[in-house]
């Protein structure tokens, strides 16, 4: 759980809100157009993965990048997000793309 503070400066005082805020955790599947190999990873920030994935600092797709997301699904927990991935790395290529064209590329709640 984060929790967020938030400051506000009202009649000559500060008041404090404390938001208690849920991390959300990402599955998501990588696409490397030039050597056509697709990754799967979770994060619980996908936007900086992705800049790793494709500045070469992740040692298993570092040779094919660039890569492109194909899909996003969003968990409530890690332990969700790990579960999902394990399932999605154990598909063959067919069902991959299967499953990508049937959830779409964009952020899902499976």
């Amino acid at each position: 759980m984060l929790i967020k503070l938030s400051a506000f400066f009202i009649s000559g005082k500060f008041r404090y809100l404390i938001f208690k805020t849920r991390a959300m955790f990402t599955v998501y599947i990588l696409f490397s157009p030039g050597h056509g190999r697709y990754y799967i990873g979770q994060t619980s920030d996908i936007n900086a993965r992705l800049i790793r994935h494709n500045s070469g600092y992740e040692h298993a797709t570092k040779p094919y990048k660039p890569w492109e997301i194909k899909i996003t699904i969003t968990k409530d927990t890690r332990s969700e997000a790990m579960i999902l991935e394990k399932k999605l790395k154990n598909l063959s290529r067919e069902r991959i793309q299967l499953f990508i064209l049937k959830y779409g590329s964009t952020d899902s709640q499976i």
